[in-house]
Parts: structure tokens; C-alpha cells; sequence
């Protein structure tokens, strides 16, 4: 989900701020364990993250990220003109 880059920035940033890093997750983990509330738990969830740039859906069953996937769409205004409507064409794994 990233680059060897980025996580040595981040460790940087860690060390300059004279902070511990513990862990490196990747955001889809991220968000699998801070919903992981009795109901999601239970039933499993689907979450959605729409950042500047891409967009990521995240399936969740059991307190298990079982699938993720990014999009090249994000909610920053794009020079170029945007299309209007979009489709999923997504492909889960069968449980």
C-alpha cells in the first residue's frame, strides 16, 4: 500500500519529533481495527475512504479486512474534465 519512501519518511519524521513508532499499518488495517465494534464484529462492513486523490473500499467480515481496493478517483477537483457517474465493476472474494 506504500512505498519503502514513505515509511522511511515517516520514521524520520518519528525519530526528528523524538517519538517512538510502534507500527506502520496500512490504512485499510487501520480502519478494519477501528470499527471493529461488536456489530462489524458480527455482521462485517464495507467502508469507504474518498481521500484527495484515489478512493479506497475496504471489506470487512469477522474483524478481518478481507479485501481492499483503490481507484484512481478522489474528491479533489481535477483539472480535466470529471466524468459524472461511476461504476464498480468490483470482484469480492466468496465467503
Amino acid at each position: 500500500f506504500t512505498t519503502e519512501a514513505h515509511i522511511m519518511a515517516i520514521e524520520e519524521i518519528a525519530q526528528a519529533l523524538d517519538l517512538e513508532l510502534i507500527e506502520t499499518v496500512a490504512e485499510p488495517y487501520a480502519v478494519a481495527r477501528l470499527a471493529s465494534t461488536p456489530d462489524v464484529m458480527e455482521r462485517g462492513g464495507i467502508f469507504i475512504d474518498i481521500g484527495a486523490r484515489t478512493t479506497t473500499v475496504s471489506l470487512v467480515r469477522g474483524g478481518v479486512l478481507e479485501a481492499a481496493r483503490m481507484f484512481e478517483l478522489g474528491g479533489r477537483p481535477s483539472p480535466a474534465s470529471s466524468p459524472t457517474t461511476w461504476t464498480c465493476r468490483c470482484r469480492w472474494p466468496r465467503a
